[in-house]
Formats: structure tokens, sequence, C-alpha cells
């Protein structure tokens, strides 16, 4: 065998969390010398190109989920999409068979794509969601978590993405309990940001405000217009990011406007903002307390996680909540800067773990 590793990397495409926070892992794995083969959709491994020209990338289906315009209608369209889902991981399963036929590899990294494992090839998967929080009640609740651990079981490590104390968690009883007979390792925060950038001291109430859009259609459509139109009459700097390929509009002089960023450009306006303005996202929420930058917390109506971690985290490490129904309310020159404690070394753990992970392969 040689050396070198051949590791195939997955995330889900349930917006871009899954995508970015697999960056530090990938980036690790190169630095080791070791190869990376990219599973994805066409967005998601032009997103990883921008960043890693050099890796091999394969095309795999998303799971192409949809919301509702409303939250009565996101909850129906997740129910009405759950044989799809599991349909989906049946699907990638398969993928994953007839990519073997072509492809040698030594290892395997899902993020949250409960279908990529194998029972001859050493598999983990990447997850915040022991138990999850559907928005439909405790049996629902109930239900999903032990559909998780069915798939989990699979999987010959299961890698938690936060960290193992209660008081340091991000994701609170999303990422708990952790079952004592199941590979279970807390490996801390991911973020595609690089932790030694921090944010500067010197912000003032001119530093700019940042808009910075994600997540599943309509809803972000949905958002992005909602907070453009309280963008327009602002007399305060805005940096405006939709979050989608393509997407161009006609700005006034104190508000910039951006289709698409990732990796060091994204990471230099978050930290010049005052105030970052966002969806809930648990992998947003990594990055912005990693940088130690505040935000407004604004989750997708009907989607039970983020309604679970806004509430969650509300008036904590510099986050506020505010609901989708109250943008009328949001007075975004009133919006301040504040300073927020140093994040925990929590970020380096996932690094021991996977050097011994890679010598067992």
């Amino acid at each position: 065998m040689p050396d070198f590793k051949k590791i195939l990397v997955a995330p889900l495409d349930w917006g871009w969390g899954h995508t970015s926070r697999c960056v530090p892992i990938i980036r690790a794995i190169l630095n080791a010398g070791h190869q990376i083969i990219f599973a994805g959709n066409d967005n998601q491994i032009q997103f990883i190109k921008n960043i890693f020209p050099q890796i091999q990338n394969v095309k795999i289906d998303g799971y192409d989920i949809h919301y509702g315009r409303s939250k009565i209608q996101t909850h129906w369209q997740l129910f009405r999409q759950l044989p799809h889902i599991k349909n989906c991981v049946t699907k990638e399963h398969n993928w994953l068979k007839h990519f073997l036929t072509h492809h040698s590899i030594h290892g395997i990294i899902s993020d949250n794509r409960y279908g990529l494992f194998h029972e001859k090839i050493n598999s983990l998967i990447l997850t915040h969601q022991l138990h999850p929080q559907t928005g439909f009640g405790k049996i629902a609740d109930h239900i999903a978590r032990h559909q998780c651990r069915k798939w989990l079981k699979n999987f010959n490590e299961i890698w938690v993405v936060d960290n193992e104390k209660d008081d340091l968690s991000l994701s609170g009883k999303l990422s708990r309990p952790a079952w004592s007979d199941m590979p279970i390792r807390y490996i801390g925060w991911l973020s595609a940001m690089e932790k030694n950038n921090f944010r500067p001291q010197n912000l003032t109430a001119q530093s700019p405000l940042v808009i910075l859009l994600s997540g599943v259609e309509p809803q972000r459509s949905i958002l992005s217009e909602l907070l453009w139109q309280k963008a327009l009459t602002s007399q305060h700097p805005i940096i405006f990011i939709e979050g989608k390929k393509n997407v161009t509009r006609s700005a006034p002089p104190h508000l910039q406007h951006f289709d698409m960023l990732a990796g060091a450009a994204l990471e230099k306006i978050l930290l010049k903002a005052k105030t970052v303005v966002c969806r809930s996202g648990y992998s947003t929420l990594m990055d912005l307390r990693l940088m130690q930058v505040p935000a407004i917390l604004i989750p997708t109506p009907g989607q039970g996680e983020q309604e679970y971690l806004g509430q969650l985290l509300n008036h904590k490490y510099g986050f506020k909540t505010v609901c989708q129904e109250q943008i009328s309310t949001l007075d975004l020159d009133g919006i301040g800067h504040e300073t927020i404690d140093p994040a925990p070394e929590s970020h380096q753990y996932f690094k021991g773990y996977l050097k011994n992970w890679l010598q067992l392969l």
C-alpha cells in the first residue's frame, strides 16, 4: 500500500454548511500528503474547486430539498419529502457501490450522507444530529432519532462536530445524548475560516453591517427580498451577500452587493463587520463563534433545527434571535457592535483524531 491514502469526502447538499465545514478536514488531509476525491453536486464542486483547484471531483446527486413559503407549508413540505430523503440514502449507497467499481479508495468521510458507508472500507460520518429537532413534536423527534441511530450504526466512526462539555456546546441537545454502544467522538467545531484571524478591536458604529444569506429555496429568496428592502432605506454601510450565484442588483452607494463569497474573501468581510444578519444554520454559527463576530439570527420558519438553535443561543456569544415575521420591526441602523469573548480552542480537536484515523487505513 502506498504511503499516501486516497479519501472520498462527500457532504450533504442541504444548504452550504455541510460543504464549508469539510474545508478544514480536506485541508488537513492534503497537508498530510494524502489525496482527496470530492463528491458533490455542481454547486458544491464549484465551491470546493475555488478553494482546492488541485483535487479530483466526482458528481453525486443532491437531495434537492424544498421548503414552503410559510412555516406551515415548510412543515408540510418536509413531511411529504421524508420518503424522498430515505430514497436518497438508498440511492447514494448504490452510487458508492458503482463508484468503487471504477475507483480504489482507502477511506470515506461523509458529512450527514447516511448512505455513504461500506462494509470493507473504513467509513466515518460527520454530524451534529444525534437527537434531531424536527419541529413536529416529541413523537416525531423520537422517530427521527431512532432512524438516525439506525443509519449511524453503519459507520466505523461517528464524529460529532461540537464540544463534549455541555457548557461549551453550540448545538445543545442536538448532539446529545451520546450512545455508549456506538463509536462516537466529539471533535470540536469545524470552520472554513482561519482561527488565527481575529476580529479587530477598532470597529465602530460606522463599521459595515453584513447581511449573509444562505439556505433552501424559496425561503432564501423570501428573506433576501425582505432584507434588501430594509437595506435600501438604511443610512448605514451594508454589505449584502446573496448566497446564490448569478444574482445581480442595482445598489445605492451605501450598499455593496455580492452574489456568492467564500473562503478568504468572505472571511475578510465578516471580520470587519460590526454585526452579521444571517440564518441560524449550525455551520454559520460555528464560523461566527470562532471569529468572535456577533449576529442577528433569523431562523428559517418551519425548519426545526434552526428554530431550536435560534432559541438556544439567543443572547449568548453576541447572538440575538429575531423571527422572520418580525423583520418589519428590525432597525438596521440601530444595530450596535460589541466585543465577544474568545472561543475555546475546540477547533483543534479534530486534527489528532484525523491523524489517528488515517493511520488505521
